[in-house]
Formats: structure tokens, C-alpha cells, sequence
């Protein structure tokens, strides 16, 4: 009889259950340009068709989905050493270049800007539409220059002559009363366009960890800040206070995108991709995401998130893409060993139950992202194989076994309390744990279902 049930039980598993194959978060890396070696991706665009553009080493080019598609200086670029991209409301997609020259594409035709006044000798970092619509680009070397005019379009430099805080200029944001923060290597310089003026310096005098600012992101009131050496804080523009994002030991960095309120990835310059997440009290971990993880490189140049929230990582040898989906998968060297995995469940505290043929684990991550993962039955003589979970309504967990009842435990104090056939129980073997307000549902593998009553009534 006992065989019998083992051999049925083991039918139940292979039609009931999904066996969790672990492996680590992973991403899709992209050959982009046949016959071409070290593709160095610089710089993302989605534009607004849905096209991914990729600016390199090589030119210009276009992903729609399927094929890979370069633009050169044959088809009208300035050179083909793209530096950065963007697009204004027109739809039109500027493209500068390490020269300090810009090219244009308009209507699927590529062209040279060429304002009277002349373009940058420096490379052109970033591009940046104001929201007038103006067209702002920063350099490295020349500070930044903007293109306006009513009825004719001129193009003005802003320099350390104008009380910018030095000609590198990295990055540029704008906030809800129109003034436009620079990145730059001596610091964070505010500028009014209503007032045509400098008027706020944000350097390490003020409480920035470092000068060299990389890049910026503005949400709200709060202006995220990328650093060379100091990792990333957040800034209040309003109180004028810091909120560092500690234990940063990742080096330098060259880009970071915002997930959501508490996840944040950053690209490095090293050491890969870092994911970091915090919580409510600033206590942060992290996750490193390099060539074990499928990035054709750990020198990422740029992160950007499309509109269905792929992300996608420009490298210094190729492109790589995370697919919008709602897993990560852990594996042995995430330092996760868990293997047969037959249910899960999370309790109230944040830990993960999990219900093995190995025995009942509860798992969670620290602060620096590692796995911690213990074994709620540690006698190596345990005789349980653990195959459903269940959380009540009063938080505690109700673990079922093939062959010794199941176990109602408090995650908060471990206390443990088995329930088996000498205590009421129909059969041993727990398949299946539902329930509903004070009631407790065991499914049995041939004994039906129990039906347990927190109350006694």
C-alpha cells in the first residue's frame, strides 16, 4: 500500500507541479553589426515609433525588432563616431558626435547642422529639450549651447565665462519652475532661463560626496545624482539636503535609470550593471549583473528603459537586453541551493518559505543582495519532505508533508505544531493548503479533504 501511494504521489508531482529550473537573472545579447569587432554602444533612443537607435562606434543605427540597420557618413552623417542621441517633439532625432559636430534625421533623410555660428571642437555629451522646446546640447570642453529665436533660430554658448561651474558638462535636467541643472566636473550648476543667469552652485561645500557629476535624474522635488567616485545620492531641491545611497563600492559610474520608488540600475564603468533597491529607511543592497549574467561586457556605457520596460544596456562590446518580466531566477551562485522545489510562499515579515523534497527552507535577501537561506529542520536525520504552504490569515504558515501531517508554524517565535492522523487529520500526505478567514483547507492524497477550524467551533 505504501508503494502504492508513493507511485501515485509521484504521478500527483509530475502533473500537479512545475519544477523551478534556477538560473540567474539573464539578458539577450545582440550581435549588432556583422564583420565588425567591439561595437561600442554609447548611447539608447527609443523613438516615437517604437524603433530602438543605437549610437556607436561605427555610425548610426537602427533596431526594429528584427534587423540591425547602420547609418554612416555615406548616408549623409558628419562622421560616424556617435557620441549621443535624442528626439524633440518634431520627431526629429539629432545625433552628436565626439567631433562636436551634430547631424540630423529628418523624414528617414540624414543632414548636417550647420547654424552660422559654427559648432563645438568638443565632443557633444548629451542632448536636452527644454520645455519650450528649445534644443540644449552639453560638451566636453565648451559648456553647453542652446538653439532658439522666434522668427530666426540662433545658436548660444554657456560657459565658465557665464558662471557655469567648469566647460565639462555631463548631463542636464530641467525642473517644474523651468530652471535647468548642468552635471559638470567641478559640480552641479543651476541656471533661470527667465532670468538668463547662474544663480545656485551644488558642490562638495554643500554636501555632494563628489564634484564629478555623471548624470542626473529629476523626480519631483528630488534630483538624483551619479557620481565618479561617490556612488549616487538624492537631493531635496527644496529643503537643500542630501540622502546618500551608502556602502557604494562599485567604482565609477556612467548612467543610471530609475525603476520605480525603490529600485534604481546604475551602469558602470567596470564592474557591469548594479541593481540597487532601498527601503523607506535608506538601507540599501545590491545585485552585480556582468558577463556571467550574458552581458557581452562589464564596460557598460549606458542603461536605457522603452516604453514596455525592457531594459537595455549599451556596452563597450555590444548590446544586451533585460526583458520586461516579472521573475528573477537564483541559482547556486547567488548563493541560492535550494533544489526540487514544490511550493512557496512569502509571510509577513518578508522571508520566503520554501517547501523542498530537501526539507522546509526560509530564505531572504540581505542588505547587500546575497541569499540567506536556512533549514527549519536541521536534525540531517529529518525524515520530511515538505510539499505545500500555506499562509493564514493570522500570518502564520501551514506546512504540508508527504506522510507526517502538517506543520502550523509562527514565523515570528518558530513555534511549531504538528498536526497529524492521531490529532484528527483524514491523511498524512498534505497535497494542497487553502483557506478562508479562520478555516483551514488540507487537501489529502487518500483521505479527501480536512477541514480545520482555528476558533474550534
Amino acid at each position: 500500500m505504501k508503494l502504492t501511494y508513493k507511485i501515485i504521489f509521484t504521478l500527483f508531482l509530475l502533473i500537479l507541479f512545475f519544477r523551478i529550473m534556477a538560473q540567474s537573472p539573464r539578458f539577450d545579447s545582440y550581435k549588432i553589426l556583422k564583420n565588425k569587432k567591439s561595437v561600442d554602444v554609447s548611447s539608447i533612443l527609443q523613438d516615437k515609433q517604437g524603433y530602438i537607435w543605437l549610437g556607436t562606434n561605427y555610425g548610426l543605427v537602427k533596431y526594429d525588432g528584427v534587423e540591425f540597420q547602420l547609418f554612416t557618413e555615406d548616408d549623409g552623417l558628419y562622421d560616424n563616431q556617435v557620441s549621443t542621441i535624442s528626439q524633440d517633439q518634431s520627431g526629429t532625432i539629432w545625433i552628436g558626435h565626439k567631433s562636436g559636430k551634430i547631424s540630423q534625421l529628418i523624414d528617414n533623410n540624414i543632414l548636417k547642422f550647420n547654424p552660422e555660428e559654427g559648432l563645438s571642437l568638443e565632443e557633444v555629451s548629451s542632448f536636452f529639450i527644454d520645455q519650450n522646446a528649445v534644443l540644449w546640447f552639453s560638451t566636453f570642453g565648451e559648456g553647453v549651447y542652446y538653439y532658439s529665436g522666434e522668427n530666426r533660430k540662433r545658436l548660444y554658448n554657456l560657459n565658465s565665462d557665464n558662471g557655469l561651474l567648469d566647460d565639462y558638462v555631463y548631463d542636464m535636467v530641467q525642473d517644474k519652475d523651468s530652471n535647468i541643472y548642468f552635471a559638470t566636473d567641478k559640480g552641479i550648476s543651476v541656471y533661470s532661463p527667465m532670468h538668463n543667469e547662474f544663480y545656485e552652485d551644488i558642490t562638495m561645500s554643500d554636501g555632494l560626496p563628489d564634484n564629478i557629476v555623471k548624470h542626473l535624474i529629476l523626480d519631483g522635488s528630488y534630483l538624483w545624482i551619479a557620481m565618479e567616485d561617490g556612488g549616487i545620492c538624492k537631493y531635496n531641491i527644496e529643503s537643500k539636503k542630501f540622502s546618500l545611497v551608502t556602502n557604494w563600492e562599485f567604482g565609477s559610474i556612467n548612467d543610471f535609470i530609475s525603476i520605480n520608488e525603490n529600485e534604481i540600475w546604475v551602469s558602470t564603468k567596470r564592474k557591469g550593471i548594479v541593481k540597487i533597491n532601498y527601503d523607506e529607511n535608506n538601507i540599501t543592497w545590491y545585485t552585480v549583473y556582468g558577463k556571467n549574467n550574458d552581458l557581452p561586457d562589464n564596460r557598460t556605457k549606458t542603461i536605457f528603459k522603452d516604453r514596455e520596460s525592457n531594459i537595455w544596456i549599451g556596452t563597450g562590446n555590444g548590446l544586451a537586453v533585460r526583458k520586461n518580466n516579472s521573475f528573477e531566477f537564483l541559482n547556486e551562485k547567488d548563493g541560492f541551493i535550494i533544489k526540487d522545489i514544490f511550493s512557496f510562499v512569502m509571510d509577513d515579515l518578508g522571508n520566503y518559505w520554501i517547501a523542498s523534497q530537501e526539507g522546509l527552507f526560509i530564505a531572504s535577501k540581505g542588505k547587500m543582495g546575497e541569499i540567506n537561506q536556512k533549514l527549519l529542520f536541521t536534525d540531517p536525520m529529518s525524515p520530511y519532505s515538505f510539499i505545500s504552504l500555506y499562509k493564514d490569515n493570522l500570518g502564520n504558515i501551514w506546512a504540508g508533508t508527504y506522510g507526517y501531517g502538517v506543520f502550523k508554524i509562527n514565523p515570528i517565535t518558530l513555534e511549531i505544531i504538528n498536526y497529524n492522523t492521531q490529532n484528527g487529520l483524514s491523511n498524512d500526505n498534505i497535497i494542497h493548503i487553502s483557506g478562508n478567514k479562520d478555516n483551514i483547507w488540507l487537501s489529502t492524497l487518500g483521505g479527501g479533504v480536512t477541514k480545520y477550524c482555528e476558533n474550534n467551533t
